[in-house]
């Protein structure tokens, strides 16, 4: 698989946030879930990966900072780190989170520290171009940067493959 058609997609991905964050503000619509049910439903289910109390904790496709928030509501303290494709997305989480690290990082080109805990939530489900190679590859990339525990979702009605 060439990894520049990646790139481009990625590059249309991040266009479609930064619009859909442009519209909706901060608000779980930005990133695509449909309620905030939603999305705390998938960050329990995530968080049950390990104790992830003074864990180091990078949250790859990281959008709006919402499992930093969520974890952080429930009193856990950790080293947490988010990334996203998406800087406008990134601009949004330091503005709200000025005291957390978050970066713009494409994971399949960025140099990253290896953490306790690597999450990511929702950041297959756009993928058109050989979407399982992506996975393949993005999967390989998350368990390489983590020392605990990797864990995503890949929920989607849309896929002619469940």
């Amino acid at each position: 698989m060439d990894l520049s058609e990646w790139l481009k997609e990625d590059a249309a991905t991040a266009r479609y946030y930064a619009a859909r964050l442009a519209q909706h503000g901060d608000d779980v619509r930005s990133v695509d879930w449909g309620s905030v049910q939603s999305q705390v439903q998938r960050f329990e289910v995530l968080a049950r990966v390990g104790d992830l109390s003074n864990a180091t904790v990078l949250d790859v496709g990281c959008g709006l900072g919402d499992l930093y928030a969520w974890l952080s509501q429930r009193g856990i303290q950790m080293r947490y780190t988010g990334v996203d494709i998406t800087p406008q997305m990134i601009d949004a989480c330091r503005r709200r989170f000025p005291a957390v690290d978050f970066e713009v990082a494409n994971l399949l080109e960025a140099k990253l520290e290896r953490r306790d805990y690597v999450f990511a939530s929702g950041i297959f489900y756009l993928r058109q171009t050989h979407p399982l190679d992506y996975m393949r590859a993005m999967l390989a990339r998350l368990f390489a940067l983590c020392d605990k525990a990797v864990a995503f979702n890949s929920l989607s009605a849309w896929s002619p493959q469940r």
